[in-house]
């Protein structure tokens, strides 16, 4: 007698006929894409077919990536109830474990057949080394943008190509959010299968489509709504890829809604500032000079529980005079800084917590613990030093555009060097580089990375909070 199998139903939103579409021609496109705008839907897709031919085909191993093997779990193998996942597909017949030293999930087949999903990060240059020597019969990934993407045999995506030469029935599914033109993923990949495809001569077919918000049915008016408000100018880059999912490049002025209008966001008298805010703590970054940059400081004040920013006091060493560049004037003025920084925690309402320094220069970073020490005598102790969370620029860009246009983010009048480098600072047009600030010297660089390594520690909560 048969063991009887236990149903296991999984509540699924409508899709629009556009993923329909795409769906069904899964079935028969060896290479198969999504790419969109956040929320668009375009990963349940993939993992709906993913998961129907793990559970058929006759590979016994496959692969699931994103930048980290967090994200790759987080978005494909377990979202904790967030969306559909495997986990909750193979419900009842799959287990967590681990795979030639990867993350995995086991699974049972519908023929009752041992099955593996590997979960490997992708994003860094040496994640090559977790999948060599190991053959998969599909590959699953999200963030494809995201994984490292060279001209040699570092590739990940190459490499990960590469191991499923011998599949049975090899298939792939990707998806990401669009990026600009001239990006590797698309000059070395995506653009060169869609050629081949029109041309009839791409090898067992290439099933690309592109998505936007609007395409997916399971959002409510009032999510979609939520989502739109997050993208007030409809003709920014940001409202273009995340919102259209069409890929963009920008160009000129980052900043362009405080550069037209500076004193919108500029705080003159601090006690006016306060009460309308629940201050936490000061947060101070540090950008290491050398090589033609400037050692630059800025505190922020961090409120009303990680949702708002407020850059108040910032300075500069001039790299550029040779009598500055020694640990001993560095030392000197950092400690008036942060003299000058303690001096105004009263009008501020918060204590300095921490101090986040470019983690690039390890002896420096050092140097300033040296004199938090020395500084705790006179009643600054208890700051910690840590080296900074370097979140790409885009991501800095993208969580402070989204707070200015939140009304989250203000300038103290003392922090010139702020406002001069937000005022001024360019998109970079060189190949490659379209998602960076131009740093020719024509805008403070330096400064913009020392304000940005005061709040990036809580990036994704500053995201979060102004998200709701």
């Amino acid at each position: 007698m048969g063991v009887k199998k236990e149903k296991v139903f999984v509540d699924i939103a409508p899709f629009s006929e556009k993923y329909i579409e795409y769906y069904l021609k899964c079935f028969v496109n060896r290479v198969n894409c999504l790419e969109g705008a956040y929320r668009a839907g375009k990963t349940v897709i993939n993992v709906l077919s993913f998961a129907n031919h793990v559970d058929f085909c006759e590979d016994k191993v496959h692969l699931v990536t994103g930048y980290s093997v967090a994200t790759a779990g987080l978005n494909v193998v377990d979202t904790g109830g967030a969306s559909i996942d495997l986990v909750s597909l193979f419900k009842g017949r799959c287990k967590q474990g681990k795979f030639k030293n990867n993350e995995c999930l086991y699974i049972k087949d519908h023929y009752g057949r041992r099955k593996i999903i590997v979960i490997v990060g992708g994003g860094k240059s040496d994640s090559v080394k977790s999948i060599q020597g190991i053959t998969f019969g599909s590959w699953l990934s999200v963030e494809l943008a995201n994984l490292f993407i060279s001209d040699d045999n570092r590739d990940f995506i190459a490499m990960a190509l590469s191991r499923l030469t011998s599949a049975k029935n090899q298939k792939i599914w990707w998806d990401l959010n669009p990026t600009y033109p001239s990006h590797r993923v698309y000059t070395k990949y995506l653009d060169v299968y869609m050629k081949q495809q029109n041309l009839g001569v791409f090898a067992g077919g290439y099933n690309y489509e592109r998505c936007s918000l609007f395409d997916n049915k399971s959002l409510n008016e009032e999510q979609i709504n939520n989502a739109l408000a997050m993208y007030p100018d409809k003709t920014s880059i940001d409202y273009k890829r995340n919102i259209l999912g069409e890929r963009s490049a920008a160009e000129g002025i980052i900043f362009t809604q405080f550069a037209a209008n500076p004193d919108e966001y500029i705080v003159e008298v601090f006690i006016e500032y306060r009460k309308y805010i629940k201050p936490q703590f000061i947060s101070i970054g540090i950008d290491f000079g050398g090589n033609g940059s400037n050692t630059a400081f800025c505190a922020t004040l961090i409120s009303d529980n990680f949702s708002r920013v407020m850059p108040f006091y910032s300075d500069e060493i001039d790299m550029s005079k040779p009598e500055n560049q020694n640990v001993k004037v560095y030392s000197e003025e950092l400690k008036k800084f942060l003299q000058k920084v303690h001096r105004w925690r009263e009008s501020v309402g918060a204590t300095i917590r921490c101090i986040y320094c470019d983690c690039a220069d390890t002896v420096m970073v050092n140097e300033t613990r040296r004199v938090i020490r020395e500084l705790a005598k006179y009643g600054l102790g208890g700051i910690r030093v840590e080296n900074c969370y370097k979140a790409t620029i885009k991501k800095r860009i993208d969580t402070k555009s989204m707070l200015l246009h939140k009304g989250k983010y203000h300038i103290f009048k003392l922090a010139t060097h702020v406002i001069d480098s937000t005022s001024t600072q360019v998109w970079d047009k060189r190949p490659g580089h379209e998602d960076e600030r131009l740093d020719d010297h024509t805008s403070d660089i330096d400064i913009a990375d020392a304000e940005e390594y005061s709040w990036s520690a809580f990036i994704n909560k500053l995201i979060d909070r102004n998200a709701r």
